[in-house]
């Protein structure tokens, strides 16, 4: 055969080999972005008992009840997390506060610290990590 006879033929071998790498490219970046995507707070392990994780919920619902209060969290702008404080009588009547790391916010009688906040890429996965005491 001629070298123009074998020419298309080595194409043609090729193509199927550079689909696959395509295939292969697509599903690992895929994979890594959905991995990424589902990734959640590591757990809170062992801690204080006053330590506790607040997790986003729509609409606001109590993730911790503390001190007879609910608390839940609003997510987190800028280094600051909102946080919802309730009467556990009333968990719709929500008091939001503004809460930065290591400077409490007090309502209802208690006073909640920011520790932590988890901004993850999924919204649904975002949470925060307060210590609740009585408020002096």
């Amino acid at each position: 055969m001629t070298a123009t006879g074998t020419a298309p033929r080595r194409r043609i071998r090729r193509l199927p080999a550079a689909a696959l790498i395509v295939v292969v490219l697509l599903a690992g970046t895929w994979l890594v972005l959905h991995l990424r995507a589902e990734r959640t707070a590591p757990p809170l392990g062992a801690h204080a008992a006053d330590v506790h994780r607040l997790t986003q919920k729509v609409p606001p619902m109590p993730t911790a009840i503390v001190h007879g209060i609910a608390l839940t969290y609003g997510g987190a702008s800028h280094g600051a997390a909102s946080i919802g404080f309730a009467p556990r009588s009333d968990p719709q009547d929500w008091h939001w506060h503004t809460v930065t790391l290591h400077h409490p916010a007090t309502d209802l009688g208690v006073r909640v610290t920011l520790l932590h906040i988890w901004d993850l890429p999924d919204d649904r996965h975002d949470a925060a990590d307060v210590r609740v005491d009585p408020a002096p």
